[in-house]
């Protein structure tokens, strides 16, 4: 009010000295309180503009205003609760508020959460300040814990709490609360005190003692341990125990002991007496002592002995071995027994199996052999005589030679049946059958019947035109025809002007025929050929293509399982006896060169091909078709002039030009060359031997070293030379061949027949073939 009025006069004395109080009636008052500043006594209001115009009069009046004083209480943590004292103060100075008009005093003022609207919590404090502290909060007895055991002084009353404060427990179970393993329950020890605060002290106490090796148990007596109840040492004796207490058991006890040997001692061992060292009866041995106390000395002691040549005994003689019963060695005698002893029989002295010469041709017979060191009178050191009751007849010697027919050196192919009957073209492409007995004709064709391939059942098939194949019953005295097939250029669309290049014979019967359409722009090599399939009873199956202008295709082989193999170029075809395709093995990246010869087939499933090239001219590899392997390949400089020929060990024979006739191991190693002589053919028979045949007559290889066992070069007689195209191995062990010098038929006597565990009785194609259906299985 006091600063209105005065504001209010100052208005009105201003406008009665400037005489310019216009408008005073029409604009109130400013009522904006005045701001006054004590130390420039001017009216600091901005807003007043009337005042604001007439600072320099203001000035002129130099008028200094009293402070408008009010009354201050102080409130120091700011919760607007005061205490005192208060004051009075123009203006309001920091950490105090207006007296309020009803006095509510603040009983903590240096606490901003204590006032009397504060709520009350329980922290030990009277939050709300009406004299009370945790009101309205359940109150709990807590008990002091000096030793903070977590058990409070026995002699504690209590005090009441809402909360747990620090350092107090809800017990006061501590009989001293200024030691804190001394609590009610706790472990009693040997010291004089009631540890557990149970009245007692040292109660029951007592521990484990030792005197020596032995324990026992001592006492807690007024705070020390005492009267120790361990036995005391005693003397040592059989127990298995420390009596005496040294740490040892049963230590240096012995007692006296015998055996019928002696006297000794025994020992004290875990308790038991033991281990007599008396003397005990031992085996006898050869020392000259009665080691078995028998009161003998060596007695019926022997041992074995040996010498190089056996085993014998020695016997044990004052104390040593003598008198060994082996035998000794001797001079060797030529007797088949190792005299000598030196692991050799009859070492320095020829001994082998030699055979009975009856006749005195050079030759034995099989039937009566003996060994001997030296060649006995009568004796030879071979078998190979074919009858040794005629010293004219001999393997090697010349049965017979036939007129009955002219053979071909073009068309040589020549087979035997069951009966060791021999079927030869002649050079008008007849067929001729010749008794095997003398070479008398038999049965001829009387027109085309070309390449004769005979089956088991004495079926003969053979070519009777460059497109037919006529099948001949060798059973019927009159060889009938059973039926006739021919090939023509409508079957299956394939044009086959080049007629038929190749006939195989499967074991069931089934006829594989290769034919070829010529391209006469080339040579007669030049040519596409298929595969075609006539089964039994010439009823045609199938016909499969093969290859086209300027291959080289091999003849087809039939292998096991009736599979037919083929080569063209550098890759081996395989096909199904249904004429589909079993698998195409190219081998070109893996050989080089070309496959030449038909497929032949050895042990494991080995296809053995022969591939010629010029460098090298000649390769031979064994190759697995199921997995694509190889299991051996080896190469020569040289032209391979013959078909190969494989064992049952899968051993391989073949002909080269230059080199002869060479054998080969299975892994494709050399096993024997023999190079003298011009052969061209092969043919391995069952008793070790191979024959070779050509140019140079026919010899008889060992298969084991490649030696000659015999040969033959020249027919003594008519001084005619040898030169086999063909050979066949009859049943009655006999050798057949055409002889190219004079074209006629010659039987050779033998005693052996064809290998037939060394091939698979459906093969043909090669002179070493010729008489597999005949003489096979």
């Amino acid at each position: 009010m006091l600063e209105k009025l005065i504001r209010t006069t100052l208005a009105g004395i201003a406008c009665l000295t400037i005489n310019s109080c216009e408008n005073t009636n029409s604009s109130p008052v400013n009522d904006t309180p005045l701001q006054y500043d004590s130390k420039s006594n001017k009216d600091s209001n901005p807003a007043d503009s009337t005042i604001n115009e007439f600072e320099v009069k203001e000035e002129t009046y130099d008028q200094t205003l009293p402070c408008l004083k009010k009354t201050y209480c102080t409130d120091s943590d700011g919760d607007n609760y005061p205490v005192k004292p208060c004051e009075d103060f123009c203006e309001q100075p920091p950490g105090y508020i207006p007296k309020p008009e009803i006095w509510v005093e603040d009983c903590n003022d240096k606490d901003y959460d204590i006032n009397l609207k504060a709520k009350e919590i329980c922290n030990g404090i009277d939050d709300n300040c009406n004299g009370k502290i945790d009101e309205g909060f359940p109150l709990s007895v807590w008990y002091e814990d000096k030793d903070n055991d977590e058990f409070g002084d026995i002699n504690d009353k209590g005090k009441s709490f809402c909360e747990p404060p620090k350092g107090y427990v809800q017990n006061n179970k501590d009989c001293d609360d200024f030691n804190n393993k001394i609590y009610l329950n706790a472990l009693e020890l040997c010291n004089g005190k009631d540890d557990n605060c149970n009245g007692q002290t040292d109660e029951n106490l007592n521990q484990s003692c030792f005197i020596a090796c032995n324990s026992g148990l001592e006492y807690c007596i007024d705070g020390i341990w005492q009267g120790c109840d361990a036995p005391l040492p005693q003397p040592e004796i059989c127990d298995g125990m420390d009596n005496d207490c040294n740490k040892l058991i049963d230590d240096e006890l012995t007692n006296s002991c015998s055996t019928i040997c002696g006297s000794g001692l025994e020992y004290c061992i875990d308790g038991t007496w033991q281990n007599c060292d008396a003397p005990l009866p031992q085996p006898e041995v050869c020392d000259g002592t009665d080691n078995d106390c028998n009161k003998l000395i060596d007695d019926g002691l022997t041992q074995p002995c040996s010498t190089d040549c056996g085993e014998g005994l020695e016997y044990c003689t004052e104390g040593q071995w003598k008198n060994c019963t082996a035998p000794l060695p001797q001079p060797e005698v030529c007797d088949g027994v190792d005299n000598d002893c030196n692991g050799a029989v009859d070492d320095g002295l020829e001994y082998k199996i030699w055979f009975k010469d009856a006749d005195g041709d050079g030759q034995g017979g099989q039937d009566i052999s003996q060994p001997d060191c030296k060649q006995p009178p009568g004796f030879v050191d071979n078998s190979f005589d074919c009858d040794d009751n005629d010293k004219n007849v001999k393997s090697g010697s010349i049965l017979w030679v036939s007129d009955a027919v002219e053979c071909s050196d073009t068309y040589s192919r020549l087979a035997l049946d069951n009966q060791n009957r021999i079927y030869v073209n002649d050079n008008n492409e007849k067929l001729y059958v010749l008794s095997s007995d003398e070479g008398s004709m038999v049965w001829n064709s009387n027109e085309n019947a070309l390449d004769p391939t005979i089956h088991k059942d004495g079926t003969v098939y053979v070519q009777s035109s460059d497109t037919k194949i006529t099948a001949f019953d060798s059973n019927n005295p009159d060889f009938g025809k059973k039926w006739t097939y021919t090939f023509q250029n409508c079957d299956d669309g394939w044009d086959i002007s080049g007629g038929i290049y190749d006939m195989s014979l499967s074991s069931d019967g089934t006829i594989y025929v290769s034919m070829a359409q010529v391209d006469w722009d080339f040579w007669a090599d030049d040519y596409c050929r298929v595969i075609h399939a006539v089964i039994k009873e010439g009823k045609y199956d199938w016909v499969y293509p093969v290859s086209y202008n300027n291959d080289s295709v091999t003849r087809t082989s039939v292998g096991p399982g009736e599979v037919i193999y083929f080569g063209r170029d550098y890759s081996l075809y395989a096909l199904f006896s249904n004429g589909e395709e079993k698998g195409i093995y190219g081998l070109k990246n893996q050989l080089g060169g070309y496959i030449t010869r038909p497929p032949l087939f050895g042990k494991d499933n080995t296809v053995y091909l022969a591939f010629e090239n010029s460098n090298p001219k000649t390769k031979i590899i064994g190759y697995n078709p199921e997995n694509n392997s190889s299991s051996m390949s080896t190469s020569w400089d040289s032209k391979l002039v013959s078909p190969l020929v494989v064992g049952k060990e899968g051993e391989i024979y073949l002909i080269l030009n230059p080199g002869g006739t060479v054998a080969l191991k299975s892994d494709g190693i050399t096993k024997w060359v023999n190079g003298d002589g011009n052969f061209s053919g092969l043919v391995l028979a069952s008793n070790n031997t191979i024959y070779q045949f050509g140019e140079s007559g026919l010899s008889a290889l060992d298969t084991s070293n490649g030696k000659v066992i015999w040969e033959l070069k020249i027919d003594e007689e008519t001084n005619q030379a040898i030169n086999p195209v063909n050979l066949g191995i009859g049943n009655n062990g006999n050798l057949y061949f055409c002889n190219l010098p004079d074209n006629k038929v010659y039987a050779v006597c033998s005693n052996t027949t064809l290998d037939k565990e060394a091939l698979w009785p459906t093969l043909k194609h090669d002179n070493q073939r010729t008489g597999n259906f005949n003489n096979g299985k």
